[in-house]
């Protein structure tokens, strides 16, 4: 039988991941404060990009992409140190390879 438990677990973070960054945005000072000037940064770039704009949406899509893989890496990183933690604990036993 394959094992649906990684597809099913990914699926349940990445929710959870999302929800708590929704949550947390507005009440962020520092976020908050960073998002501002990140809006006017772009406002500032469209402006002298003028009516063509394709390159700017080019950048924003490869750059969102890249986030979104790094954020990806570093959840599974945490994951895998969490199983070690607990592996460590003697919480149960995994092979040596999962946290590899």
């Amino acid at each position: 039988m394959q094992n649906v438990f990684p597809k099913w677990f990914h699926q349940s973070t990445s929710e959870s991941r999302s929800a708590c960054v929704m949550d947390r945005r507005p009440r962020h000072r520092a976020y908050l404060q960073t998002e501002e000037a990140y809006q006017q940064a772009i406002r500032e770039m469209k402006a002298k990009l003028g009516e063509d704009r394709s390159l700017f949406l080019r950048v924003e899509e490869l750059h969102s992409a890249l986030r979104s893989r790094e954020e990806d890496w570093v959840y599974r990183q945490a994951f895998c140190d969490c199983m070690y933690l607990l592996r460590y604990m003697d919480a149960f036993s995994l092979p040596d390879s999962i946290t590899e």
